[in-house]
């Protein structure tokens, strides 16, 4: 999946109503929103009315604004990001139809109070939860030592974690015997010989569930 720098959700006029940073690059989300809003009203002044919605992305080179427009409302996702890719694209729709289904009404009636959407964040996060986690990051297991333990002996083959039941493999036995607050997850993939990818995917499962 291509990296992430940044996701947007804005209204029609440009208004950020939410925004997670995944990346080291700070960038203005009112100048974004203000950035995304001159734009539309562009397209809107010099295409056909019907046109200017399909707007779904704009390169600048160094990376890409992935754009999706929501079914039910007049709000837009938007998410800065290295390059184009399919999977970014479809969680950016996941994502949007789920903040609708949330807040139609808050979105049908709003009264510019955007701090009812912050806890929407971890929705976000669940969806790209790899883009926070780096091979230099320390992981922590975020299940009981007592459950940890049975995991590593053999003795428990799934875990439900976010109410999804998952096996438990050799791979992700051997991953766990490693994480003790002072390995890096770059110094667990050397020790286990473990793909740096995979490692990170299944710490993700741990951090946010």
């Amino acid at each position: 999946m291509a990296r992430l720098y940044h996701l947007y959700i804005v209204n029609k006029n440009g208004l950020c109503l939410l925004h997670q940073k995944f990346g080291a690059i700070d960038v203005d989300s009112d100048l974004v929103g203000g950035f995304f809003s001159a734009i539309q009203q562009f397209m809107q002044d010099v295409l056909p009315i019907g046109d200017a919605q399909s707007i779904k992305s704009l390169d600048r080179g160094d990376f890409k604004l992935l754009i999706e427009r929501g079914r039910k409302t007049d709000i837009f996702g938007i998410v800065i990001s290295e390059k184009e890719d399919v999977q970014v694209r479809a969680k950016l729709i996941e994502i949007i139809s789920e903040f609708e289904n949330r807040y139609l009404e808050k979105l049908t009636n709003f009264t510019g109070d955007v701090e009812e959407f912050q806890e929407f964040k971890s929705f976000i996060l669940s969806k790209f939860p790899s883009q926070l986690i780096t091979p230099k990051h320390i992981p922590e297991i975020g299940l009981d030592t007592e459950l940890t333990s049975k995991i590593i002996n053999g003795e428990v083959k799934s875990v439900e974690l976010g109410g999804i039941n998952y096996a438990v493999t050799d791979e992700h036995r051997n991953i766990l015997r490693y994480i003790d607050g002072q390995r890096t997850i770059e110094e667990i993939s050397e020790v286990t010989q473990i793909p740096l990818e995979r490692i990170i995917e299944f710490i993700s499962l741990l951090v946010w569930h």
